[in-house]
């Protein structure tokens, strides 16, 4: 089966590698991800505190900050490196605009992003496990939250 992006291809081929609950994962994120292009560049990212290689912290600072954005979590493509690598960023809720708090600021230039909108719920419940900087949010869900991928969203978000 050949995909519409290389982000999807690859994450076809981890599928059929894998089995059980990690097989799950990727096929919910198939048939829910998304493309989303681009990235807002006229944004003050500089009144936010931003650490590179820490999109996952960055994404969740965001969140809680600005109630009007989504997290995001999936994967990316960035020239010079040539494997889609898990990222994290965020979508303005009322324009669908694309907020990257890591790679936008240390002008790390991306060709592609995949991934899904994941719930205010399953956030909270990540938060108060303290596990950011251990697991991302996807992580924990798939490791101890039984049945999430059951629980999917009309919005197409990972839920709880």
């Amino acid at each position: 089966m050949s995909c519409e992006t290389p982000i999807e291809d690859y994450l076809m081929t981890f599928k059929q590698l894998s089995s059980g609950t990690q097989e799950k994962y990727y096929e919910r994120m198939l048939r829910h991800g998304k493309t989303y292009a681009g990235a807002e560049e006229d944004f003050n990212y500089e009144n936010y505190q931003t650490t590179i290689k820490a999109c996952f912290s960055n994404s969740l600072n965001a969140w809680m900050m600005e109630e009007d954005f989504d997290y995001v979590e999936g994967y990316y493509y960035t020239k010079g490196i040539p494997i889609a690598m898990e990222h994290a960023w965020n979508v303005c809720k009322k324009t669908g605009k694309v907020y990257d708090f890591t790679s936008v600021p240390n002008n790390i230039p991306v060709i592609q992003r995949f991934g899904v909108v994941v719930s205010n719920t399953l956030l909270r419940g990540f938060l108060e496990c303290d596990l950011v900087g251990v697991l991302t949010p996807l992580q924990w869900a798939l490791r101890y939250r039984k049945g999430i991928y059951k629980q999917m969203t009309l919005k197409k978000k990972f839920d709880v």
